[in-house]
């Protein structure tokens, strides 16, 4: 009962917060490439989990270097996990009676500076959107919808587009975005 309440509460004190706070401008390729610990929030759907977990090793691809915690919903199970993965199960049980992640499961996830957060949610999740929040990564990217406003890159895709379309489209932005970003570096050399 007092779950939803708090949750909401939350995200008013940070929508407050941001509104009072100067706008901050970020250069999105400097911080895909110079990110050393980058969050990904898989889906909370089976489905979604799932597909998710088969692309994990996408994203080690492209971020060689960074440690990548992977926070999942304790739900569902996690399989061929890539080298150098740190994974993290919550559930209910770590959240309070307010809805909000209780500090022993925030002091798991955040022991160290989160550069990069992927909300992997196609559609609204509290929880992942609370993590987001949290996790203060100067860059934070999920797809759009009813709390993408707590990101600040939103991946816009049609809708009703599957899991598929959902990667496809986010794999471009950001492999474009690095892309383009090494050729320019190339040529200044």
């Amino acid at each position: 009962m007092l779950q939803p309440l708090g949750q909401k509460l939350y995200f008013q004190l940070c929508r407050i917060k941001s509104k009072w706070q100067p706008p901050h401008y970020i250069n999105i390729g400097k911080e895909l490439q110079q990110a050393r610990h980058i969050l990904l929030c898989l889906p909370s759907d089976s489905q979604g989990h799932q597909y998710a977990q088969g692309q994990l090793s996408e994203f080690r691809k492209i971020f060689r270097d960074a440690r990548l915690t992977i926070l999942h919903d304790a739900r569902h199970t996690i399989q061929n996990i890539p080298r150098l993965c740190h994974v993290i199960s919550y559930g209910e049980q770590e959240f309070n009676a307010f809805g909000l992640p209780k500090k022993a499961v925030l002091n798991s996830i955040f022991d160290s500076k989160v550069d990069l957060f992927f909300d992997l949610n196609r559609h609204k999740n509290n929880h992942a959107t609370l993590f987001a929040c949290y996790s203060k990564a100067k860059l934070r990217i999920g797809f759009d919808h009813e709390h993408s406003h707590f990101y600040n890159f939103v991946i816009r895709f049609q809708a009703p587009q599957g899991w598929r379309e959902a990667f496809s489209i986010l794999f471009k932005y950001v492999l474009g975005i690095q892309c383009r970003l090494e050729h320019v570096v190339a040529e200044d050399s």
